[in-house]
């Protein structure tokens, strides 16, 4: 897979899931599927990693992250294949 079929895919699935944001937002504006977005507090939390090692994840576009309102925010489907990435380039795979 070249990598601007990677980058495609990539953003096939990220217009995916706003589109399953979307469709929530107009079924019930006050309610979004918590499954789909992480917080901050939840990726140090689900990697047992500190804020520094997040932000550093960040600025090096290590994963994908949509900042809104001065919040940070990740989508869970594009956080776990960022870390499959990350392991596999940290593991020589």
């Amino acid at each position: 897979m070249t990598n601007l079929e990677f980058s495609e895919k990539r953003l096939h699935d990220f217009l995916k899931i706003i589109d399953q944001i979307n469709e929530k937002l107009l079924q019930s504006p006050a309610q979004i599927d918590s499954g789909l977005l992480l917080e901050d507090n939840d990726v140090m939390e689900l990697l047992h990693i500190s804020r520094g090692t997040l932000f550093n994840y960040r600025k090096s576009k290590k994963i994908t992250y949509v900042k809104l309102s001065g919040r940070n925010y990740y989508f869970k489907h594009l956080l776990m294949g960022d870390l499959l990435k990350l392991y596999k380039e940290q593991n020589g795979g």
